[in-house]
């Protein structure tokens, strides 16, 4: 059976490659900003935050606040791992 460092670690490249994916995508971002935070990103998010994916925005969720801008393709990889979706102004469209 895996380690957790094993897991966490397997985990952050995953996300780590989701978010180069994305930013080379979108032809802007910072990468290597957001690869610095895989590994944190990974244990907070899949590990100790409490919070539903299914309901991200509920009022007793944790949040995870970066201030580095830059670095938030690891979390938006992270989100797009677990199935979380984002709509624009925070309501799907009808």
């Amino acid at each position: 059976m895996p380690t957790f460092d094993q897991v966490v670690h397997a985990k952050a490249i995953e996300i780590a490659k989701l978010a180069v994916r994305a930013t080379t995508a979108a032809g802007s971002g910072h990468p290597t900003t957001a690869l610095s935070l895989a590994h944190i990103t990974t244990v907070l998010m899949y590990h100790t935050m409490r919070w539903d994916p299914e309901h991200p925005h509920h009022h007793g969720s944790d949040r995870l606040v970066l201030s580095e801008g830059h670095a938030v393709p690891i979390i938006y990889a992270a989100c797009a791992d677990i199935g979380v979706t984002f709509y624009p102004g925070g309501r799907p469209r009808s």
